[in-house]
């Protein structure tokens, strides 16, 4: 794994070098399957589902605790390893979400209008968020502020509005081949 830094101290490399890029070396104990940073953290999950969190946790975004201003962890926190293998991990700015097979758990900031449930796993967090996935194609994408929870699978329909409008569009446009659009 490498790093760059520049000047940022809430990354939890303090010991790294500004705008030098650096390898870490890492004690994990199985392959890194992804890794994603948010604003100033970032989160690891290995081959073997386990998952580790570093950096900036002023919004509880490593481990679920509000740390509050200038909060920093500068090792690899372990977080839930209690909520079994999770599949993928995603960052916003300042959350952290895991997926399971039947769950996904967002820590950090995370929008007060979510209803925060009482999960044996989450004991001792006040920063957190637990959706039971309805459909089992349920994935996550995540920008520095925003977030989608949605269905993977699209289903095509056959639409003769849409196709209209693309009749039209090709003839304003004087292209014959909108290779952008695509419809069945």
């Amino acid at each position: 794994m490498y790093i760059y830094r520049n000047d940022e101290e809430s990354d939890g490399f303090v010991s790294i070098p500004d705008n030098v890029t650096t390898q870490i070396k890492t004690e994990f104990s199985s392959p890194i399957k992804q890794l994603v940073a948010g604003y100033s953290h970032f989160v690891v999950l290995l081959e073997d589902g386990k998952c580790y969190t570093r950096g900036m946790n002023n919004y509880g975004q490593i481990d679920g605790k509000m740390g509050g201003e200038g909060s920093t962890v500068t090792h690899f926190h372990p977080i839930l390893h209690n909520i079994g293998t999770v599949l993928s991990v995603n960052c916003s700015s300042l959350s952290t979400t895991l997926e399971t097979e039947s769950e996904i758990v967002l820590v950090g900031e995370v929008s007060q209008t979510f209803q925060k449930l009482s999960y044996p796993y989450c004991q001792g967090m006040n920063s957190f968020w637990v959706h039971r996935k309805e459909f089992s194609d349920e994935t996550t994408s995540f920008g520095p502020w925003h977030g989608f929870i949605y269905r993977a699978s699209f289903h095509n329909l056959p639409c003769k509005t849409l196709q209209y409008f693309k009749n039209n569009l090709r003839m304003l446009v004087k292209v014959p081949k909108l290779s952008d659009i695509s419809i069945q």
